[in-house]
């Protein structure tokens, strides 16, 4: 009787949560832990964590074309000085209009400034944001406080002594978060602007939705299959493991550079992925930090775009491929 009335009680707490995110996974939590069903308890040890996202982000041995592209971008660098809207100083309006999106109950990182200080102070100390700031981007380096990290693996699903079985969740400075932000709302005003990004690529992008490309293949399926009754339609789907994980990050900064992003802008992505480090978070502390020589940044507001510019070659390879599909 007192475990089923355990039970109930802990269903009752659940849905007496429903209507309240935060209360909901700070319920389910506490659940978790009385139950023991903690997964970072029974997980790999700290050693197998370092050196599972160590691995993860290390640089990988370059092939014959990567190496050229290496040498392609040290040449392109020299002269790299793009004079456009991305060099102009960041404006008051600017800062406003990011921090006014910064979400309040976040996680906070080591400097302990919370998304909420920011927000409360910004209209005070609007002027010493903006000389920080714009410091940061003439000189094209960010403070080393704003390029570290601390991962969380978070267990997906299968052995959870398996480090592969777990997603890793970077939490960061929010200082550090309001400049990406700036810089991300720039370079997607830039990249509209320029059409930088292949409109059939709509994924991860603002007022786009996977059901826009599952219309489509509806649509044509309706067209030429269903009315006709003759015709087939072929379609690929490609599942990106790790996808973030997986950037080159010399290939990321030669697509910067080709499509006219560079100056301090450019300085300064490649600053934050050159100085980026990581550390696992424990149950008690933490490990060493690594060096984050691959992927994009997890949890950064940046990392979408830069993602989509990276892959951005794959339709027009599609296209200029001109063959049909092998049936």
């Amino acid at each position: 009787m007192k475990k089923k009335n355990f039970h109930f009680n802990k269903i009752q707490e659940i849905e007496n949560a429903s209507n309240d995110p935060l209360l909901f996974w700070k319920t389910l939590k506490n659940i978790s832990d009385d139950l023991d069903f903690n997964e970072t308890k029974k997980g790999p040890q700290p050693s197998e964590w370092l050196n599972h996202f160590e691995t993860l982000h290390s640089e990988h041995q370059l092939n014959k074309e990567q190496n050229e592209i290496v040498e392609c971008l040290k040449n392109y660098e020299k002269i790299k000085d793009n004079l456009t809207e991305l060099e102009n100083i960041i404006t008051e309006d600017e800062l406003l209009k990011a921090a006014k999106k910064l979400k309040s109950k976040k996680a906070v990182y080591n400097d302990k400034i919370r998304n909420e200080m920011i927000k409360s102070s910004i209209g005070i100390l609007s002027k010493a944001f903006l000389k920080i700031f714009n410091n940061i981007l003439t000189s094209g380096k960010f403070p080393e406080s704003l390029t570290e990290g601390l991962i969380t693996p978070i267990h997906k699903s299968g052995n959870s002594l398996d480090p592969n079985n777990y997603r890793g969740i970077c939490v960061s400075s929010c200082m550090g978060k309001l400049v990406c932000s700036i810089l991300n709302n720039r370079l997607m005003n830039f990249a509209n602007e320029m059409q930088l990004i292949h409109p059939t690529q709509i994924g991860l992008m603002p007022g786009n939705r996977t059901a826009d490309h599952i219309l489509t293949l509806k649509t044509l399926h309706d067209k030429y299959v269903k009315q006709s009754g003759k015709e087939k339609i072929y379609a690929c789907f490609l599942d990106f493991r790790k996808a973030f994980d997986s950037v080159w990050q010399q290939g990321l900064f030669y697509q910067l550079i080709i499509n006219n992003i560079g100056g301090h802008f450019y300085d300064l992505i490649q600053d934050l992925y050159s100085n980026t480090k990581c550390a696992i978070k424990l149950s008690e502390n933490r490990t060493p930090f690594f060096p984050y020589k691959k992927g994009v940044r997890q949890g950064c507001i940046l990392s979408p775009l830069l993602f989509n510019i990276y892959i951005n070659d794959l339709p027009k390879m599609f296209q200029q491929t001109q063959s049909d599909p092998f049936l």
